[in-house]
């Protein structure tokens, strides 16, 4: 997988989904590819029963996958982290940035969103890049404000080393 991966992390309502849709918007307008991926340690039905999809999987399919011209969706049990990274490597192979909303399967360079009650969880490690929060708490990482979309995603660009697909190395 060619991609930088940035995770963004934070606690509920912290302003997570806003700072990656921004984000997104801003690098695109760039002309950098973006690509998302949401994680979550919940358990959720994401097929409708009563849909094409979900009838092949009560039927034993171990997965099944919704085609149309333009994309596709896949809904799968029982998918180990060894099986997934390989989905993600097709996935994100001719991407820039990869924004991940939460800890899932990568290690990789964080941004935290910390909310209106200046909490902060992931102040200790290593791998927190900055903190994105309107509080004027004394943080010890680099702090932006939540509407600084532009610093944002200049900040991104260099400490992660961004280059456009197909650019040569500096």
């Amino acid at each position: 997988m060619t991609a930088k991966i940035l995770k963004v992390v934070g606690f509920k309502k912290s302003g997570k989904t806003s700072l990656i849709e921004a984000l997104s918007e801003e690098m695109v307008k760039r002309g950098f590819k973006v690509a998302a991926l949401k994680t979550t340690s919940h358990d959720h039905e994401f097929d409708r029963p009563g849909t094409d999809t979900w009838r092949f999987r009560r039927a034993g399919c171990e997965s099944a996958i919704l085609v149309s011209p333009d994309e596709f969706v896949c809904h799968a049990r029982g998918i180990d982290k060894k099986r997934r990274m390989k989905i993600y490597g097709v996935l994100y192979e001719d991407v820039d940035l990869l924004l991940m909303e939460g800890t899932g399967d990568f290690e990789a360079p964080m941004i935290e969103c910390v909310g209106s009650s200046g909490e902060a969880g992931h102040a200790e490690d290593e791998k927190l890049l900055a903190v994105v929060s309107d509080s004027e708490e004394n943080f010890t990482h680099k702090r932006f404000k939540a509407e600084s979309i532009s610093e944002i995603a200049d900040f991104v660009i260099e400490k992660l080393q961004i280059k456009k697909a197909g650019s040569s190395p500096a």
